[in-house]
């Protein structure tokens, strides 16, 4: 067992408009008022980190927001994301551990199977053309959609 001095989770949607905090700007509140209570040793658990906000800046704040936590501390830190470029980013440190979670093509549902050593994909794509075809709808939505992407962020 790790010998935590803190436990923190933090996850959903927090906005709050009769302060002016959008989810964004109300997520970044939590994630300051953790850097203030850290000690030692903590485990921080963030289910899609800086989700309401655009990926590529998520990714940028999620990585720098890393490192502060781990200048402050020895904390254990466990995240979930779909953003692409921090997936990426925190599987090619080793520093990290990462892992996804299985999906079955065949019932449209995830495994919950926890798959370790690499980050995965969101399989947005395969999804989308699935369920397209579950119920009926043929579209070229998501081969339109992936001329819109360079191949390495697919």
């Amino acid at each position: 067992m790790y010998p935590a001095t803190g436990l923190f989770y933090f996850s959903h949607d927090h906005q709050n408009l009769s302060e002016g905090l959008s989810s964004f700007a109300s997520e970044s509140m939590y994630y300051l008022k953790l850097l203030e209570q850290l000690e030692p040793n903590n485990i921080i658990v963030i289910d899609e980190i800086f989700n309401s906000t655009s990926s590529e800046e998520a990714s940028a704040l999620a990585m720098a927001f890393l490192d502060e936590i781990h200048k402050r501390s020895n904390s254990k830190v466990i995240i979930s994301t779909h953003h692409q470029v921090l997936k990426t980013f925190m599987h090619n440190k080793n520093d990290y551990i990462s892992g996804h979670v299985g999906y079955d093509f065949e019932t449209n549902k995830p495994t919950y199977k926890l798959i370790i050593g690499e980050p995965g994909s969101s399989l947005a794509f395969k999804i989308f053309d699935n369920l397209s075809a579950q119920y009926g709808v043929t579209t070229s939505i998501s081969e339109n959609a992936k001329n819109f992407l360079d191949q390495k962020q697919v």
